[in-house]
Formats: C-alpha cells, sequence, structure tokens
C-alpha cells in the first residue's frame, strides 16, 4: 500500500452528476473484494455510511455491534440520533480504517446509475485528518503541499481562508455579498444545486428573478420542493495586499424556505460570540466550473491564476502572420470554407484548432485521423456546464494510454464557420496521458475531433496550407452511410 502522505486519486462522474465521487474497495464479511463509490462532501462533518452496508461488512468492525450512536444536525437543522460504525477501506493504493455513522440511503444519497454501488460519504473531518484537497482544476483527490509560502495570493484568481469557517461552524464557508449585505454561505462539494434562503431573500429585499420552474432537493430528511431564482451577486476574495475584493457572478439559485443554520451565541475564551446565520449554499458544479481547490491542508480555497491561463479548455491560440481569416474561414459564399489549423506550434506536431464561434469559442481540440470517435477530456467536461447534455447510453472506448473502458456520452451543438453542427462526445476522465499531452502542447487541449464526424460532414485536411477544407455543402450522414455501404459490396 502507499503511504497515507501521497494520495492522489481521479475522482470519477456517475450519472452525469456533477457531485464529485471516488472509488473505493472494500471486503465483504465473507472476505470477497468488492468495489463501491463514495461522495466527497465537503459541508459534510462526518464520514456517511449506508444502512444496506452494515449488512455487508464484518459485524466484528461496528462499534459494540452498531450500539454506540451520536447526536448529529441534518440539513433541515434537525437534531438526529445516528450509530457509529469502523469501517475499512482502501482509496488509491491506501488503506484506511475509519469513523462512519450510519444513514438510510435513500433520505441521503441520490439514486444513481452506476457501475458500482453508492456506499457512503467521505466528510471534512478525513479531509481535514489526511490534510486533503478536493481539487477541481483536475478533478482529483490528493494530498495538499500547498503551503502560504508556494501558494501566496498573488497567484490566485480566487483565495478565501476556510479555518473562520471550520471554527465556528465546523464547515468550510465563503461570504458573498448582494446589494451590500455580506452572506455567510457554504462552499458544499455534496450539492448540485446552488441555494439561498428566502429569508434572506426576503429580509433584505434582494433583487432576483423569480423562474417558472421548481426543484426538489434531497437532504438527510427527504425531499423539499424549492422555487428557482436567478440572482447576481460578489464572491469576497482576498488580494495579494491582503484587501477584500469581490467578483462579479450571476447563477440560478434553488429557494431554501428558511436558514440553514440559525444565528447562534458562541462561546471562546470566556466571550459570548454572536454567529451569524448561515444563509446560501455554493454547489459542485459552479466550483467545478470555477476550478476551486478546497484545500484542507492549509484550510484555504482558491483558484489558482495557472489554471484560467493553462486549466481552461478556453484558450487564446497564436496563429502566426500567415493567417489572413483568423479562423473564421468565410472568404465567399460560393467558395469552400476554410478553418486554419496548427501543426508546427508545439514540440508534437499534431494538428489542433481553436474554436472560434458559438457556445463553445475558445475550445481547443486536436484533430485525430486515429480516433474514430469525437471525444471531450473530463476537465474540460466538467466546465462546460450546460453545454453538454449527458446521454445514457455508454460505449466501449480504446484510450490514448492504450486502455479500454467504458465511458459515457454527452451531446452538444458546435459552430464551425456559421453552420451548428449537432456532435456527440465520448467523455474520457482525466489520466497520466490527457494531462501529458496538454503539457507536451503547452496550453490545454479539451478534446479531440474524430474521423467519423469529418467524413461525414467532408472535411478534408490540406496538410500543405495546414487547413481544414469544408464543402459548401456537407456530405451528409445518409449519403456517408450509403458511401460506406456500396464500398463493403465492391469489397465483397
Amino acid at each position: 500500500m502507499k503511504n497515507k502522505k501521497d494520495i492522489k486519486v481521479e475522482m470519477v462522474r456517475v450519472d452525469g452528476d456533477l457531485m464529485p465521487f471516488i472509488k473505493v474497495e472494500y471486503v465483504d464479511k465473507n472476505a470477497q473484494e468488492h468495489t463501491g463509490v463514495m461522495i466527497l462532501d465537503s459541508c459534510c462533518v462526518e464520514n456517511v455510511l449506508t444502512s444496506e452496508m452494515t449488512n455487508v461488512i464484518d459485524m466484528t468492525n461496528l462499534k459494540e455491534n452498531g450500539e454506540n450512536t451520536k447526536e448529529i444536525i441534518t440539513l433541515d437543522n434537525e437534531r438526529t440520533t445516528v450509530s457509529e460504525v469502523d469501517f475499512s477501506f482502501a482509496m488509491g493504493g491506501s488503506l484506511f480504517h475509519e469513523p462512519f455513522i450510519v444513514c438510510d440511503s435513500h433520505n441521503h444519497l441520490p439514486n444513481l446509475e452506476s457501475d458500482y454501488p453508492t456506499i457512503g460519504i467521505l466528510g471534512n473531518l478525513f479531509f481535514q485528518k489526511h490534510h486533503l484537497a478536493v481539487d477541481f482544476s483536475d478533478f482529483t483527490l490528493h494530498t495538499s503541499h500547498a503551503t502560504p509560502k508556494n501558494l501566496p495570493i498573488s497567484d490566485c484568481d480566487f483565495f478565501f481562508p476556510m479555518e473562520i469557517g471550520l471554527k465556528n461552524y465546523g464547515l468550510p464557508m465563503i461570504s458573498i455579498r448582494k446589494d451590500g449585505k455580506d452572506i455567510v454561505t457554504m462552499a458544499d462539494s455534496g450539492a448540485t444545486n446552488n441555494m439561498i434562503a428566502a429569508q434572506t431573500i426576503k429580509e433584505h429585499s434582494l433583487e432576483c428573478e423569480y423562474l417558472e420552474t421548481s426543484e426538489s432537493v434531497l437532504g438527510l430528511t427527504g425531499e423539499i420542493e424549492t422555487p428557482k431564482a436567478k440572482i447576481g451577486f460578489s464572491l469576497l476574495t482576498l488580494a495579494k495586499d491582503k484587501k477584500v475584493g469581490v467578483i462579479s457572478r450571476r447563477e440560478t439559485f434553488n429557494v431554501f424556505p428558511r436558514y440553514f443554520m440559525p444565528s447562534e451565541k458562541i462561546d471562546r475564551d470566556g466571550d459570548s460570540i454572536e454567529r451569524p446565520p448561515v444563509e446560501a449554499i455554493i454547489s459542485c458544479p459552479f466550483m467545478a466550473k470555477e476550478g476551486w481547490v478546497l484545500d484542507f491542508g492549509i484550510k484555504h480555497i482558491y483558484k489558482r491564476r495557472v489554471f484560467s491561463e493553462k486549466m481552461n479548455p478556453r484558450v487564446k491560440i497564436q496563429k502566426g502572420n500567415n493567417s489572413e481569416n483568423n479562423g473564421s474561414g468565410i472568404k465567399d459564399k460560393m467558395e469552400d470554407d476554410r478553418i486554419r489549423f496548427f501543426a508546427d506550434a508545439t514540440e508534437t506536431e499534431m494538428p489542433f484548432i481553436r474554436i472560434d464561434e458559438g457556445d463553445f469559442e475558445g475550445l481547443v481540440m486536436l484533430i485525430d485521423t486515429g480516433s474514430n470517435s469525437n471525444i471531450i477530456f473530463g476537465y474540460a467536461y466538467h466546465q462546460l456546464g450546460d453545454l453538454l447534455k449527458p446521454e445514457k447510453e455508454k460505449h466501449e472506448s480504446f484510450g490514448i494510454d492504450g486502455d479500454t473502458t467504458v465511458v459515457s456520452s454527452a451531446k452538444g451543438v458546435v459552430t464551425f464557420c456559421g453552420r451548428k453542427y449537432e456532435m456527440t462526445f465520448l467523455i474520457r476522465e482525466n489520466n497520466d496521458a490527457i494531462i501529458m499531452l496538454s503539457e507536451q502542447m503547452g496550453f490545454p487541449i479539451a478534446g479531440i475531433i474524430g474521423t467519423t464526424f469529418m467524413a461525414e460532414h467532408g472535411w478534408m485536411l490540406d496538410f500543405g496550407k495546414q487547413e481544414v477544407v469544408i464543402p459548401i455543402e456537407d456530405i451528409g450522414t445518409i449519403d456517408f452511410q450509403a458511401i460506406r455501404k456500396n464500398k463493403e459490396q465492391n469489397n465483397n
């Protein structure tokens, strides 16, 4: 087993959900090995095990056969009594033996379609104990090697200390500012929706745009129906001179009926301190889109500036002096469209293009005649939000590192030369080969455009002029299938 001081495991995606999961291995009462997934939940203090698991694991692992209990506070701010157990599992080659509380899965865990069962939750006490970082910049859970010296505020686009929140609430907190009011907000990797209390909107007359749709929110005690609203706000961040700055955002929030934690007096060194209420939640999809790192080693939440320059798939590419049409490709409606591609800009000499139009503007894609499928890499997929719609169908994919695996897919509408193409992408999660490819290119490659798509639309690669030539009229899927059928008949 690896030393626990050097942990780095890739988060996995389950059923298109942006919630972060990791694979763990465990042994049942019959000494049979199993694989399951656990949610990484920064706003769940304790580790949680599903009640079904107590029927699977060896009862000798339970504290006094499950008779030990403790009281916890739920999302609905209610107190409930739960059993405590000890559970052994392996993660990333390291073995752990940790305390867990037991909860009914139907009350706390989402109903997911996965190749592996969801067996529980890893909470922030576990992250603090092992100095781990939940890293949305590369979608990994890893040991924190950050220090105030090697991670100065000046190197971050967003920087906020979580130590005050952990001390006063036991949870990582940030502050958002709306209409002059600072709102205490949970940074919750286990939430798939931003949420704000209806009390906050009413009491402070916050301007927001209510949407016609509503949505159920899952908590420890079941589902709660909530309306949705668009709200503009500012994230508070520390600047390099340690002054407070703001970052403006506009996001959709589910409107929760009350505060997530009410105001309460706490005793610290003989002083009675008023603790403000917790009024909002920033969710995992937002943190994934922003590329945040929840670092429980140095107890800060931050976004590295290098992420926006190198890891953000939407990057600027230097096109050179001989690029006359700046990638737009449109010269004359009677001529074929042309998109400049670049094979000489890096050591790899591999051809890539930058999408210059539509929702995916700024995305850099590799043109790969050795791949029959379009592919989107994990770190790019997790940032694109609603632009890519996940599909339920699974596909077998042969990866660039030589492995074959079953992967999910997603559809999106990508624009080239003023034309919109509905493209299906296989989702390849981050691995060493993908990370190495981006490092060799010198900038992040978001994915691959494969031969099937290019053939169906009649694309031609001119390596002499380094251009993708797109005919005025697509060949079209039906014609392409007919051509392939005729070719097969001729071969026979």
